[in-house]
């Protein structure tokens, strides 16, 4: 793929600068290559070379520090945490939110502080929630929305509460989850998942033998994910893709907003809801209309997962992702 040009010039520009920092523009080039091109993740001798140029400007940083950096500002801003099962509609609940103008979200990386997470290849890495990441955000002050395949533990529930987090905690079919997981990765366009590596002859194989493996591989962790909800004591916005993503109406609407707890009118949530457009349904990646592909799956895996499902038969209902 060839290189942007503009990009070329940003990127030779920034390495020079970042070779000869003068006065106080080494702050604004750090914050810059943080979001851009993370200096971390470069060769080591220009790693070794950054260090050496850099070092006066580092001040010591104790844990003092840390903890008055963690109570510097708790922002008011309204913060989304959209956590997720893969393939749930997520997306479009996040692109939706960013329509609503009234909101002025931004979209974040909360379980990762650099911004351009595809670039260093963490899209695959756990999506618990990265402190430093947070702290950032908290500086900042903005409202924002972000989207983690993260389940509930007591941690991510107190730091949630710590920092006035909403989450948004999305269900659907495990079965029709993993179809479309399958779509997604046979298609090319995630590397993978979290809670997955890929065989390498994973394109190799046919498409009941592909299904098989993901419910055997894969199934586990979206039931792991239901229980781990199951046990939330915060207050969390359940939203199921049959009932508010294809059958999104004025009902989830009027959750939605009376959720985030700002003084919407219910057509504007409608409205910035509404897949008016192409551009709006691929920046979505939801195809409306579609369930109960999940019957594809190979009935003797569909059966060994919601075997793995009785010792919590007493205190967890399957029923709307089985």
């Amino acid at each position: 793929m060839a290189i942007n040009p503009k990009f070329q010039r940003q990127y030779e520009w920034s390495r020079k600068l970042a070779k000869e920092p003068a006065g106080d523009n080494y702050k604004a080039l750090l914050n810059t290559l943080y979001y851009v091109y993370p200096i971390a993740f470069e060769k080591p001798d220009f790693q070794e070379e950054i260090r050496k140029k850099y070092a006066p400007h580092i001040t010591k940083f104790d844990l003092f520090s840390l903890n008055m950096a963690r109570l510097f500002r708790r922002s008011d801003a309204i913060k989304i945490a959209i956590c997720c099962m893969p393939k749930s509609g997520s997306t479009y609940l996040l692109t939706s939110l960013k329509r609503v103008k009234e909101l002025d979200f931004q979209t974040i990386y909360l379980q990762t502080p650099y911004m351009n997470i595809d670039f260093i290849e963490a899209l695959s890495r756990e999506h618990e929630v990265d402190e430093l990441s947070l702290l950032i955000h908290e500086m900042r002050g903005f409202n924002w929305v972000s989207h983690m395949h993260t389940k509930w533990t007591p941690y991510t529930e107190k730091i949630f509460k710590a920092n006035k987090i909403k989450p948004v905690v999305t269900f659907r079919n495990i079965f029709d989850c993993l179809v479309s997981m399958d779509d997604m990765l046979m298609s090319g366009e995630v590397a993978g998942f979290p809670m997955i590596r890929l065989p390498g002859n994973y394109r190799r194989l046919a498409e009941a033998e592909r299904l098989a493996f993901l419910t055997d591989y894969v199934g586990s962790w979206y039931l792991d994910y239901v229980v781990s909800w199951s046990r939330a004591g915060l207050d969390t916005l359940k939203l199921h893709y049959e009932d508010d993503i294809l059958g999104f109406d004025l009902s989830t609407a009027t959750k939605i907003r009376d959720f985030i707890g700002k003084d919407l009118s219910l057509d504007t949530i409608i409205d910035a809801f509404q897949l008016t457009d192409e551009k709006a349904k691929k920046s979505a990646r939801v195809n409306k209309g579609i369930s109960g592909r999940g019957e594809k799956i190979p009935e003797a895996a569909r059966d060994r997962l919601k075997g793995l499902t009785w010792p919590y038969r007493d205190e967890v209902d399957f029923s709307k992702v089985l």
